[in-house]
């Protein structure tokens, strides 16, 4: 199968090797792990849940990704999104929850990045979970620096073997499922 992303990129993309499909779906293993284990710990604070969708922004994300959520939505026709919000989002709900990227799965969270050059560690919170000043312990944070290195370097094999740029990102919204 050949997945199309129609408008400016223009670009047909093959489906991912099983091994590159595997080592992605560990990656999502892994990452669940970290956000079940950090949902025991925050319990009560957060606040999402079906519906919430001010975190469903018009993300993009690697080629690899794009492959992947246009290989599993076989089918699904894209919405007219509003004004800034996610083109999968109906009514609130999103309508590739299971197969999301990751980029989806770590919002509402507390998201940590380090940040080498300042050798401290940037923190953003949702606000409707944290309210402004709220401060975490290093427990209680999602570090996403190893899961976005993992992400970038299935990315960059998959775009190798594909001859493809492996820096483009593709919005949600050019994804287009063809057969």
């Amino acid at each position: 199968m050949r997945l199309v992303f129609m408008n400016t990129f223009s670009t047909t993309l093959p489906t991912p090797s099983p091994d590159i499909r595997r080592q992605y779906d560990r990656l999502i293993d892994d990452l669940s792990g970290q956000i079940q284990r950090l949902e025991a710990i925050l319990g009560q604070r957060l606040h999402c849940c079906p519906g919430c969708a001010d975190c469903c922004l018009p993300f993009s994300v690697f080629a690899l990704e794009a492959a992947i959520i246009a290989g599993q939505a076989t089918g699904l026709t894209l919405a007219k999104a509003m004004p800034g919000a996610c083109v999968f989002l109906e009514e609130g709900l999103c309508r590739i929850y299971p197969f999301r990227p990751i980029i989806c799965r770590s919002q509402g969270l507390p998201l940590a990045y380090a940040e080498e050059e300042q050798e401290n560690i940037e923190v953003s919170a949702c606000l409707l979970n944290f309210p402004e000043g709220t401060e975490f312990t290093a427990d209680e944070l999602l570090f996403l620096d190893e899961v976005n290195w993992r992400l970038a370097a299935l990315n960059i094999v998959y775009c190798r073997g594909h001859r493809l740029a492996p820096g483009r990102r593709l919005p949600l919204a050019e994804i287009l499922q063809t057969t």
